[in-house]
C-alpha cells in the first residue's frame, strides 16, 4: 500500500464516543434516527424498540408486515420478485408507507438471512410503488445489501448500505448518506450512484454506463473489469485500481495504491495524487495519467500509455521523458 494512505472505512453502528442525546424524544421519527446514528449511545434492543414505535400502525404496513412474514428468501431474484409481485399486487401504498416500513423493519431483524431477505423486500416494495422518490432508513438495521438493484427510480439512504448497491441498476439515482460495503454499482448500465462516506473493495466492478461517485475512500480494487461508465473517487483508493479495467474513465482526486491498471486492456485511469509501485504491471491498452509523484512503473507492460504530470511518457515498450 502506498505510504500516506488512510483509508478509514467506520460503521455508524459502532461509536467510540458517547454524547448527550437530551432532547431527542422531540424530534421527527427521520430526525431521531440521524441522531440516534451519530450519538450511538442506544444498545441494539433499545433503538429496536424506539424505532418501531415511531412509526403507527395502520392497514398498509399491518399488510406489509403480514407479507413479509410469508415471504421467504430465495436465492433466484426472478423467483423472489414474481413471489413478491403477485403478493403486492392490489395493495395500495405510497413512498412515505416505504419509509416507515424501512424503520418498522427492526421488528424483523433477529430473524435469519434477515439483511438479504430485507433488500430483495424493499427493492419489491419501491418497484411496485407508483411514486418514483424514496427514502430509506438503514442507520438501524446494519447493512442492508442489493438496495437498488435492477434500479430505474430516485432512491435516498439514510445510513450504511451493505454489498451490491445499485446492482445491475437501469437508470435513476441512488444516494447513499453513509458508507457502501463491497461492489457499489456492480453491473450497472445506467444511472447515478453518490456514496457520501467510504466505500469497500471493488466499487464500479463490473459496470457498463452510469456513473458512480465516492465522496470518501475506497479500498482495493476499484473499478475491476469495468465495461464503460465513469467512477469517481473523491479521496484515496488502495491497491489495483482499474485492474482487468477494458473501458470508461476512473478518477481518483487523491492517492492511490500499487498495481494502478494491472491487465487493463481499455479507457482511462486519472490519479490526481501519489502513486505506488508497478503501476501498468500487464497492462495492454488504455491510458493512465499520474499527477503526483511515482513509485515504480512495471516493466511488465505491454501496451498504452502513461502519462506523467500531462506528458507522454511511456507508450507500449517507448520511455519518452525521463523523471
Amino acid at each position: 500500500m502506498l505510504s500516506g494512505i488512510d483509508i478509514d472505512v467506520r460503521t455508524v453502528e459502532r461509536p467510540t464516543h458517547r454524547k448527550s442525546t437530551r432532547g431527542i424524544a422531540s424530534m421527527s421519527a427521520a430526525d431521531r434516527l440521524a441522531a440516534l446514528g451519530r450519538f450511538g449511545n442506544f444498545k441494539p434492543e433499545t433503538e429496536r424498540k424506539i424505532r418501531t414505535q415511531e412509526v403507527k400502525s395502520n392497514p398498509v404496513i399491518d399488510e406489509m408486515k403480514d407479507i413479509w412474514k410469508k415471504f421467504s428468501y430465495k436465492r433466484s431474484k426472478e423467483t423472489m420478485r414474481s413471489q413478491l409481485s403477485g403478493r403486492l399486487n392490489g395493495l395500495e401504498f405510497s413512498a412515505g408507507d416505504v419509509e416507515s416500513f424501512s424503520i418498522v423493519l427492526a421488528e424483523f431483524q433477529d430473524e435469519p438471512g434477515f439483511p438479504k431477505k430485507a433488500g430483495c423486500f424493499l427493492n419489491a416494495l419501491m418497484d411496485n410503488c407508483k411514486d418514483t422518490k424514496f427514502i430509506l432508513h438503514t442507520a438501524h438495521l446494519g447493512r442492508i445489501p442489493f438496495i437498488g438493484a435492477d434500479n430505474e427510480k430516485n432512491i435516498t439512504v439514510d445510513g450504511n448500505v451493505g454489498a451490491r448497491v445499485g446492482y445491475m441498476m437501469k437508470g435513476g439515482s441512488i444516494i447513499v448518506k453513509g458508507n457502501a460495503s463491497v461492489y457499489a454499482g456492480y453491473g450497472m448500465k445506467e444511472g447515478s450512484i453518490i456514496v457520501e462516506g467510504n466505500a469497500h473493495g471493488t466499487a464500479g466492478s463490473g459496470m457498463k454506463g452510469g456513473t458512480l461517485t465516492v465522496k470518501g475512500n475506497v479500498t482495493d480494487s476499484a473499478g475491476y473489469a469495468m465495461l464503460g461508465g465513469s467512477l469517481i473517487i473523491k479521496g484515496n483508493a488502495g491497491d489495483n485500481v482499474g485492474e482487468f479495467f477494458q473501458g470508461g474513465s476512473i478518477l481518483v482526486k487523491g492517492n492511490a495504491g500499487n498495481w494502478i491498471g494491472k491487465t487493463m486492456q481499455g479507457g482511462k485511469i486519472s490519479i490526481k495524487g501519489k502513486a505506488g509501485h508497478f503501476i501498468g504491471c500487464n497492462m495492454d491498452g488504455g491510458e493512465i495519467h499520474i499527477g503526483g509523484s511515482i513509485g515504480t512503473i512495471s516493466s511488465g507492460l505491454k501496451d498504452g500509455k502513461i502519462f506523467f504530470k500531462g506528458k507522454l511518457i511511456i507508450e507500449g515498450h517507448n520511455i519518452y521523458y525521463p523523471f
